[in-house]
Parts: structure tokens; sequence; C-alpha cells
């Protein structure tokens, strides 16, 4: 082979090893990620006490049918989709689900469906097939990551795909996809085993084999008694948008009551998302519609603490001081040693100018919460009310020596209509400056 020949065959040969790369290792996804990401949904779920969950999902037909991993909806009570376009539908049914594969098909409340949906691939992928798998991991919404097929299980009971596209939590449930625009299998995990790390994905032939005729309603679903979306809403908007919030969640609730009441197992579930509302429309000082959302969550479950004390708070608010001291009375049955309860009732009492009944809950909050600095001040106020100086005094002695700036105003109260010298006097004995 003469020299001019082995430059030649050189050249072919670099120029085969380029076109190859480019091939397999360059694949180009601007066009398939394009038409994939409207077919991509965020699935959200909300279970007992308020813990969330959050996994992906992706439309698979033209009647909004959407596949996720089944660990993404079990243990849940409320359900909801984030479409590509920001619009958010409730979960209603579950067609069906397969706990040993991982999968949930789960369909949602609407009159339109989306316009776009991905196809899945019935046969299994090559091993070192490309791909590219789109989710919402860690919160990156709808983002993108490509990786190649590094091995294939296929046995009677699964049929399951190992592949090198990073993933994290959140991605559970997003459709991995080929290079012709077709599913060939839904994350469902990971494992690391040593220095490698494994993703594993189920073959959409599972989806395709299964037996979508006998849906399940949401509420007939183990773990989910709900419909409406905006517990998700709630828990994006908390302390952010507290008005936003307020509204939303409350157009939702209104669908809730008459659904809720009918699933007796649950209704303590219903009452936490009523008190929580009640929260929200009392820092936003609409204490109406905050009483309204207590009453509630107290119809819901009488032994919900927190809806008698939002109520009782409510009430002082608007000088309602009966139906305070009822709430709080109901507080104190639930909980006898609910220091805030008492002193709740001791306001209200004292408020009420019902000076002698305020002194006795001061007291029995002290015993609850002896250090409680304030107590002290309103008792000490109390026992001046009664013309008690001497127990008034007792307390403004704890309160300087734990608490001066209130055992000074405490001070104040007790000798404000005495002889200037006498209240020198008293000061100069327990060590106070002449000056404030």
């Amino acid at each position: 082979m003469n020299k001019f020949n082995f430059k030649i065959q050189s050249i072919i040969l670099i120029l085969l090893t380029i076109f190859i790369s480019f091939s397999f290792g360059f694949q180009d996804w601007t066009e398939i990620v394009k038409k994939a990401k409207p077919a991509v949904v965020l699935v959200e779920c909300l279970g007992d006490e308020g813990g969330g969950c959050e996994g992906s999902g992706f439309v698979i037909n033209s009647r909004g049918d959407i596949v996720t991993c089944y660990h993404v909806m079990r243990g849940a009570y409320v359900a909801s989709v984030q479409y590509y376009d920001d619009t958010y539908r409730s979960v209603v049914g579950i067609l069906a689900a397969d706990s040993i594969n991982d999968i949930a098909i789960i369909r949602c409340e609407s009159s339109e469906y989306p316009a776009s949906f991905l196809e899945l691939e019935d046969n299994l992928p090559a091993v070192g097939e490309n791909v590219v798998v789109i989710g919402s991991p860690l919160d990156y919404n709808f983002s993108v990551t490509e990786g190649l097929v590094s091995a294939i299980r296929d046995n009677n009971i699964r049929k399951e795909i190992l592949l090198n596209a990073p993933i994290a939590p959140g991605s559970s449930g997003s459709p991995v996809i080929n290079n012709v625009g077709k599913v060939i299998g839904v994350i469902t995990g990971s494992m690391e085993e040593d220095w490698y790390l494994m993703n594993f994905a189920t073959s959409s032939s599972v989806i395709l084999n299964m037996n979508t005729t006998c849906s399940i309603d949401i509420a007939d679903w183990p773990g989910i008694t709900g419909r409406p979306s905006c517990f998700m809403l709630l828990a994006r908007e908390q302390w952010k948008n507290n008005k936003k919030a307020a509204f939303s969640l409350r157009s939702a609730l209104e669908d809730y009551l008459d659904m809720a009441e009918s699933f007796n197992p649950e209704r303590r579930i219903w009452a936490k998302f009523y008190y929580k509302l009640g929260h929200f429309y009392k820092y936003l000082y609409l204490y109406e519609e905050a009483i309204l959302s207590y009453k509630k969550a107290v119809d819901l479950d009488e032994s919900c603490e927190e809806a008698h004390k939002g109520l009782g708070d409510c009430y002082v608010v608007l000088k309602r001081y009966d139906d305070a001291e009822e709430s709080y009375q109901e507080l104190v049955r639930l909980d006898p040693n609910n220091w805030y309860a008492q002193y709740r009732l001791g306001l209200s009492h004292f408020e009420q100018g019902h000076y002698r009944f305020a002194i006795s809950r001061f007291k029995k909050t002290l015993v609850l919460y002896p250090t409680y600095a304030q107590v002290h001040f309103d008792l000490g106020r109390a026992y001046l009310a009664v013309d008690d100086k001497v127990a008034a005094l007792d307390e403004y002695d704890y309160l300087h020596d734990n608490y001066s700036e209130l055992g000074l105003e405490l001070f104040d109260l007790i000798f404000e209509d005495e002889v200037p010298k006498w209240k020198k006097q008293y000061k100069n004995f327990f060590g106070e400056d002449d000056d404030r």
C-alpha cells in the first residue's frame, strides 16, 4: 500500500467515525421535544397531615387519559394535574393501576381534552438506543435529559428498561421517548449500586396491555377522596399571597362540602383544609369569612382544636364574647391542659368586666404555663380591677425580676392615682432608677 492510498483510507476512516458519532451520539432532539412537551404533565397529590407528593406523567390519547406512577398516587387524598400551558385539572378517576409495574392510568375532570398526546411503542427498545426523558424533577418542571438504553429485563412479571438518562425526585412517571417520538417506557425509580446509578423504566407495552374498562371513581380509590385541585394551589401560594390562596381555595372548597360529608371516615381530613382556609381569612382580617370556614371545620370534625381556637379568636375581635367563651370552653373540654384556651377565656371575662372569673382563668393558665409574662401582667390588671393592689404588686414583683418592661408598665397602672413620692419610694426600694 503506497503512502497516498494510506492517507486516503485514513481520511475516509476519520470521516466515517465522525459520521457514526453524530448519527448515534449526537441526536438532535429539538423537534421531538417541542412536539412532546405539551403532552407532559406534573401530577400533584396531597396526603394526610398535609404531606404532599409530586411526580410526572403524560397524556396517552385524545380523551386526555394520563399515565403516571402508581407510587405517586398511592396514599393521596387529593390529586390534580398541571399541564404544560400552566392550567390545572382535577383527577376524578383511576382507569387502571398496576402496583407491580408501578403504573397508574388516571383521568381528569375537563370539558375539553388536551390536543397533544404521546403514542406508545409496543416493542421493546434496543440496548444502546438513544432516548430522551421529559419530566418535572426537583421543581424543574418539564425539563429534558438524554441517555442510552443500558439493558432490558423481560420476564413474566415485569418488563423493565435500564437507562442512564439523569433523573431525580419528581421524575417518576416521566415518558422515555425514542428518536421517532414514541414512548418506550415510564420512569419508575432509580437505585445506586456502589458508584453506579441505575435508572429504571417500565416498558410501554405494559400500559398497552392494561385493562382500562373498569374505571374507579376517585372517591373509591384507596387513599383518595376528593376532586378539586386547589389544595395544590394552596400549598404553592401559602404565605406568599395569602389573599389569592384564600379566595382560590374558597372557590374550590365550595364543591367539597357535600362530597366530604358523605365520606365519614375522612371527615377530619376536610376539616383540616377548612380551618387552614379560616386561618387565611383571619390573617386577611376577613373575620366573618374566617368564622364560616372554622364552623365548617367543626361541623366535619368536632374535635378539631385549631378550628375552635380560630373561632374564639375571631369572636373576641368582633366583641362577640359569649360566642368566644363557648368556643374556648369547647377547647378546654377537648384538652383541659390547653393553656391558650384558659388564657383567652380569662381575657374574654376581663373585657366583659367579669374580673373574678378572669382572675380564676389567669391563675389556671399560670399553673399550665407559669413563665408566661403576659398572663402575669393581665392577672395584675385583674387584681387592680377588684382593688387588690397587694396581689397586683406580687405580679409586679415577678415581672420586675424577669420581664422589666412589663413590670414597669404594671407598676405605672398600680400607682397611677398615688402620690408621686410613694411611687418613687417603692421604685427605689426595688432598685428602679428615678428616671425612666
